[in-house]
């Protein structure tokens, strides 16, 4: 069992923004009760420094929200990434 603190952190987070991109509406956090939120790294290409793989998040608005047709929950499902490695 690993017992040492981690080195680096993942986080997520997701926003509505309004007007032309440049105004936060709503934010929402991570639904902590969704057992199936997960990130899972399918593939590493150290030679092409690129990251693959999938992932399942949800969310939860942060309530007062600022427009009442955003809505109270947002969920990704059966997502694919892919990130290029930076020095």
């Amino acid at each position: 069992m690993y017992t040492e603190p981690p080195i680096d952190v993942v986080s997520t987070g997701y926003g509505i923004w309004t007007s032309d991109g440049d105004v936060l509406e709503d934010s929402y956090r991570l639904d902590t009760t969704d057992t199936d939120n997960k990130l899972i790294i399918t593939k590493i290409d150290l030679p092409n420094k690129r990251v693959e793989g999938k992932f399942h998040v949800s969310y939860d608005i942060k309530e007062p929200r600022a427009s009442p047709i955003n809505p109270k929950e947002v969920t990704f499902s059966e997502c694919r990434f892919w990130a290029t490695i930076r020095d």
